[in-house]
């Protein structure tokens, strides 16, 4: 008799393996600032004061704001939503209403359509993230356009390939080994390579077949929001990522 076991190994398990530890977060943890305060951006200020949450843009549970910081001035560039609690639950529950389907009704190929979808749409947007980039990163031009935009494509790109050879079922001995999806990932990310470090997390989360919610860093959201808006274009599913 087969003996069905989760396994470990290979590049995609173990990227989605380090999640593990935050894949039963929606019962302990929370992606919210709290050090924002309620006062309205400046005049001509873009002001990004929505969640994507569910498959649409929703407003917070608070109308406080974080100041993003122009990197090469100091000056005020751009004001995003700081986001609550209630808003961290309502995105981890859309994530785990939206699982059934996106890993078992869904095929890896009906994901892969999405994740080639979402490419176009990000390629749309490579200006913008370049320019949001060199502000709130603070990225010299080419630095922002050849390496830290260019770095999300090329990753997604990678996955795309490793999970047409990847070995989803082994047979070892008498023990048939299965690779599922771990479920909901919970995705933290740093300022300084915003981009590469969502694309590492989101592609293989997604294509393996988890749903995200990500929380980036609150020094670069504005990348984060143009990710968001891509994946808005191209139609995923509801629920299967949303941003907080």
């Amino acid at each position: 008799m087969h003996q069905r076991v989760a396994a470990r190994g290979s590049r995609m398990a173990s990227s989605l393996h380090r999640s593990r530890r935050i894949a039963s977060f929606h019962r302990q943890q929370t992606f919210s600032s709290t050090t924002a305060t309620p006062t309205p951006a400046p005049p001509d200020i873009p002001v990004y004061d929505q969640q994507y949450i569910n498959g649409r843009w929703t407003p917070s549970d608070s109308s406080a704001l974080l100041t993003v910081t122009n990197s090469n001035n100091g000056e005020h560039y751009a004001s995003a939503i700081a986001g609550t609690s209630r808003d961290t639950t309502n995105a981890i529950e859309a994530a785990s209403a939206a699982l059934p389907h996106w890993a078992q009704t869904l095929t890896l190929e009906d994901r892969k359509s999405y994740m080639t979808q979402f490419l176009d749409a990000f390629e749309k947007r490579s200006g913008e993230v370049t320019t949001a980039l060199q502000h709130e990163l603070g990225a010299p031009y080419k630095f922002a356009r050849n390496v830290q935009t260019a770095l999300l494509p090329l990753h997604v790109r990678e996955y795309l390939k490793i999970v047409d050879e990847y070995s989803w079922q082994t047979v070892e001995d008498t023990s048939l080994i299965v690779r599922e999806p771990i479920g909901i990932v919970g995705a933290i990310t740093p300022w300084n390579w915003p981009l590469n470090q969502i694309a590492v997390k989101l592609a293989p989360a997604l294509l393996a077949g988890n749903t995200v919610v990500l929380k980036p860093s609150e020094v670069t959201p504005i990348n984060a929001y143009l990710i968001a808006q891509a994946i808005d274009e191209a139609n995923f599913p509801p629920g299967v990522f949303n941003i907080v």
